[in-house]
């Protein structure tokens, strides 16, 4: 059954056919088959990114012109998982396969660092005010770097250094708040931790502000948005469970949850909704007023049976008498019947004596 169901593997020394890539454990000089997913878009006030397999494309979407392709010669050699660009838009950060995250200049398309990782990079964000680079790897540790700044001719760091770690769970998503206070991150067992985000990054994060718990699955994103009332700014994440979450970032409170994964139906005008409901209240108060009449003549009908049985009864009885008293008056005729011939019969018995 096994040889049956389990395709055959090639073997290693058998030649590739026509039209297949050769696939080579040489370095650089491996061919592979193209990777043509877009796995990650970035986007700035005028800038957008997007990563195809391990190679970068960058659209500047004020300006009718070709998408420009980062230096192929300083390109990822894995796929490229997670992109950021800068508030400004001047730097682009790119994580990747090959355990690297590679920061950009969005104007030259050139490599300006390197930094490397011990496992695969899965989430990439820039500091608020752009002056460093944040970067998790599958492992959960969180590195840091400081940009520098191209125009002041002031060189990014050369290594990164530890910011936090999640204990061996694997990173989904990293977040800076708008104040840059505090740093948002986000991993496969469900957990939304929130820490301080010190004025030396390089230093380390030892402070954890909360923990934002009650996702029953992995969490996938996260992002700040504004409250309507609340003072500072809410945080709301996605996972796995298919539900869209909004909490305080302060004391861990989850305000509210969403099921994204239930259908949707199609966007309608708040004035034809208000129509709507308006129309289903009235539909159901008509349904109310049916069933109290519906009720009332069921009420009468009951209240009206004892009367009619009464009546079919007394009714019976009547019937019962007159047709006792018709087979009275029809017994009476045959009684008389019968006397006055037995009066006949005597009659005769005298005048035979006498003769």
């Amino acid at each position: 059954k096994n040889k049956s169901i389990m395709p055959k593997r090639k073997q290693r020394d058998e030649k590739p056919k026509e039209g297949e890539c050769q696939n080579q454990n040489d370095g650089n000089n491996a061919e592979h088959k193209p990777d043509p997913i877009v796995r990650v878009i970035a986007h700035s006030s005028d800038v957008l990114a997007a990563a195809v397999g391990p190679h970068i494309r960058m659209f500047n979407c004020n300006r009718d012109q070709q998408p420009a392709e980062m230096d192929a010669a300083q390109a990822h050699t894995g796929a490229v998982r997670s992109l950021a660009l800068s508030p400004d838009g001047a730097m682009l950060l790119s994580g990747s396969d090959d355990k690297s995250c590679k920061l950009w200049d969005t104007a030259s398309r050139k490599c300006l660092a390197t930094w490397r990782m011990h496992k695969k990079l899965s989430a990439v964000a820039f500091s608020r005010d752009g002056k460093h680079a944040l970067f998790a790897d599958k492992f959960g540790d969180v590195g840091v770097a400081a940009c520098g700044n191209p125009a002041q001719q002031q060189p990014p760091s050369e290594e990164p250094e530890l910011l936090l770690g999640h204990l061996c769970s694997i990173i989904t998503s990293i977040t800076v708040s708008p104040d840059n206070r505090f740093v948002v991150t986000t991993d496969k067992d469900g957990r939304v931790r929130v820490s301080m985000l010190p004025a030396t990054p390089l230093k380390g994060s030892y402070e954890i502000q909360t923990y934002c718990l009650g996702h029953d699955s992995y969490v996938t994103t996260s992002t700040y948005v504004k409250g309507p009332e609340q003072p500072g700014p809410l945080l709301v994440t996605g996972g796995g469970d298919g539900t869209v979450r909004l909490w305080d970032p302060m004391d861990g409170k989850m305000l509210d949850t969403f099921v994204a994964a239930h259908p949707v139906g199609p966007m309608t005008d708040p004035q034809q909704q208000h129509t709507e409901a308006d129309g289903e209240q009235q539909q159901q108060q008509e349904q109310q007023q049916t069933g109290v009449q519906g009720g009332q003549k069921e009420g009468h009908a009951q209240a009206d049976e004892p009367a009619q049985q009464q009546q079919q009864q007394e009714g019976g009885h009547e019937g019962e008498q007159q047709g006792k008293q018709s087979h009275a008056g029809s017994a009476k005729p045959e009684s008389g019947e019968e006397g006055s011939t037995g009066k006949g019969v005597d009659e005769k018995g005298q005048q035979g004596g006498a003769e």
